[in-house]
């Protein structure tokens, strides 16, 4: 008997666990793999797993980078992935949010995403990595401080290419709640970081070194995953020809998404890109080793909300009112554990600093101080931002980032150009609290609309 076509696959195999191996024996190239559901607990520890990996290992690595290259070279390293963060946004097309999304809502429904993946893998090759490329040489021809290293900011370019390939191949496996890649990724990259860190210190390079090998890394990260993807969902190639017409419309399904993604990375990377502007790289380096901290403290929330959110998007395709339910729970628990986190870290601020980062950072313990103001709230707004898409309500999270961004212009600015890491820390207080205030005005707390938006993805 044939395998299910790419459209079908039975509704009771669920979601595959890509550990179990090959989908089936004798897949075609439009994919006929099955799925088996995984347990939320598992999901969440596998997701905190792979989140504390990463978070945990680029927080270790950054601590070397401030400790073995200095701040003014930490500086530098600061602003380039605040480049390459850009070049991500801007080449990713929104593509990973939403095949996250896509991939679990009709999985729930019982049909198989294979072809859907297949084309956003296209898209992104075909039409948003030449993008991406003249992107980078604007950034590094026509916008880059005159303190930058231009070469360092042009790897740190193709690192973001890399980047944005592996964010979506690590989302379309996350869409069958395979959170194991995201860890396998996880220990890739950061042990390719720490080997060029070591090559880059005490060989020769300095943070050019280093940089090289994020770039390197990410790529040969990008080879093993595409393995992956092609076993689980069974599909022969992963780039195939997309006629303009399909691609078009993918994109525009995709376009809430894109516009976010962009104006996340500009309100969550732009108070660091601003500073680099208006600031030499050792102030820049102070409040990128606070930040640092900063953001390890909200990584338990974040890992949590990323394991939730194929389950979310799955429940709202089924079942509206139970996702309702499951989300108002989820935010009590993220924002009582971003009090609980906030307190500790401005409490141990300065134990950190000193234990950590070394006495030459101790004027990042007022930053990482002001910081801490911010955990509660940027916990809340990451997951209301994972909410809102599994919701269908993209346009809302669109809208949220924009208010975001408006206040990285109006506040992030002259609080950075005047009072430096301090205020870039007080800027970026005021922008989480902007991401939160927005997110209940326009409806956080209320039920959206009970229909489920329509699948584009097939």
């Amino acid at each position: 008997m044939p395998g299910p076509t790419v459209d079908t696959v039975p509704r009771a195999s669920g979601l595959r666990s890509a550990a179990a191996g090959p989908v089936s024996a004798g897949v075609d190239a439009q994919g006929s793999g099955t799925f088996q559901q995984r347990s939320l607990f598992g999901n969440v520890a596998r997701s905190l797993a792979a989140s504390g990996l990463d978070t945990g290992g680029a927080l270790i690595v950054s601590l070397l980078v401030a400790r073995w290259l200095g701040d003014r070279s930490n500086g530098s390293y600061a602003f380039a992935v605040s480049i390459s963060s850009f070049v991500v946004a801007i080449c990713g097309f929104g593509l990973p949010s939403f095949t996250v999304r896509q991939s679990a809502s009709r999985l729930a429904s019982g049909a198989n995403p294979a072809r859907g993946v297949q084309r956003a893998i296209s898209v992104y090759v075909r039409w948003s990595v030449p993008l991406a490329v003249c992107a980078v040489a604007t950034l590094v021809g026509f916008a880059s401080p005159p303190e930058a290293d231009l070469l360092v900011l042009s790897l740190a370019g193709v690192y973001g290419i890399a980047m944005g390939a592996t964010g979506l191949l690590i989302a379309a496996l996350q869409g069958t709640e395979d959170f194991e890649a995201s860890i396998l990724a996880s220990i890739l990259q950061r042990s390719g970081a720490l080997l060029f860190l070591l090559l880059g210190t005490f060989c020769v390079g300095g943070v050019t070194t280093y940089v090289a090998g994020l770039a390197l890394s990410q790529l040969a990260i990008t080879v093993v995953l595409g393995r992956r993807v092609r076993r689980t969902y069974g599909i022969a190639r992963l780039i195939k020809r997309t006629r303009v017409k399909d691609g078009l419309a993918l994109l525009r399904q995709a376009m809430p998404f894109a516009v976010t993604v962009v104006l996340e990375v500009i309100y969550f990377r732009g108070v660091t890109a601003t500073l680099g502007y208006v600031q030499p790289p050792a102030t820049v380096g102070l409040f990128a080793a606070a930040h640092t901290l900063f953001t390890g403290s909200v990584l338990p929330a974040y890992a949590a909300a990323t394991a939730m959110y194929p389950r979310l998007s799955a429940a709202w395709a089924a079942d509206p009112a139970g996702a309702r339910m499951m989300a108002h729970r989820l935010l009590a628990v993220v924002g009582i554990y971003g009090i609980v986190a906030g307190g500790a870290l401005y409490l141990a601020s300065p134990v950190l600093i000193w234990a950590l980062l070394g006495p030459q950072y101790r004027e990042s313990t007022e930053a990482l101080q002001v910081l801490a103001v911010a955990v509660p709230l940027t916990a809340t707004a990451r997951f209301l931002t994972f909410w809102f898409n599994a919701s269908g309500r993209a346009k809302l999270t669109t809208t949220m980032s924009a208010c975001a961004v408006v206040a990285v212009v109006a506040v992030g600015t002259p609080l950075c150009a005047g009072a430096g890491a301090i205020g870039a820390a007080w800027a970026t207080v005021f922008i989480e609290a902007t991401l939160v205030s927005s997110a209940v005005a326009l409806g956080a707390l209320r039920p959206p609309a009970a229909t489920p938006p329509r699948s584009v993805i097939s």
